[in-house]
């Protein structure tokens, strides 16, 4: 989603972004899974495709200087893709995006993103580069094509245990097709 001004008037800051009619994924995923149905693989294979893109976009970004940002998304998750109802799709909110460029540091041992969606290096508060934000999109693929998400454990502390030890069930459990 494009930024056109970010700003501050008085204590409060703001953004002002490209408006899309729209859902989020989240909610799309959960429509299809109210009628019984699974999402097509056509749609989920253009979905990320389309993330695949922006993803590839902000991680070859280069700052005015011509050098790498390092800008890593790390909250890719069906929340913050939006589909549009013109077929648009686009990646929204990199408020926890960090660029390498910035000075300040995450604190150690916070987790930034939601659980069942993080990379095993996200969840071990690792150093994150793109591929964090690649294997993200791919748990949003095989949810999109399962219904079911891959790592999700009875709680938190479960969930981030499936995911640093990247164990999940096969697709083809859930849809043989």
């Amino acid at each position: 989603v494009q930024v056109f001004e970010l700003g501050r008037e008085g204590e409060d800051y703001f953004l002002v972004m490209e408006y899309l009619r729209g859902r989020n994924l989240e909610t799309v995923l959960a429509r299809t899974a109210e009628t019984g149905q699974l999402f097509p693989i056509e749609a989920a294979l253009f979905v990320a495709s389309e993330v695949a893109g922006a993803l590839d976009y902000a991680h070859r970004f280069r700052d005015a200087r011509d050098r790498p940002a390092g800008i890593v998304h790390r909250d890719v998750s069906p929340q913050n893709i939006l589909i549009g109802f013109q077929g648009e799709v686009k990646i929204t909110d990199f408020g926890i995006a960090r660029a390498r460029s910035r000075p300040r540091s995450t604190a150690q041992g916070i987790i930034r993103g939601k659980a069942c969606y993080l990379s095993p290096e996200q969840a071990e508060c690792r150093q994150l580069d793109g591929r964090s934000d690649i294997f993200s999109l791919g748990v949003v693929l095989s949810e999109m094509l399962t219904g079911r998400r891959p790592f999700e454990g009875p709680d938190e502390i479960a969930t981030l245990e499936l995911v640093r030890r990247a164990e999940y069930k096969p697709p083809e459990n859930f849809r043989p097709d």
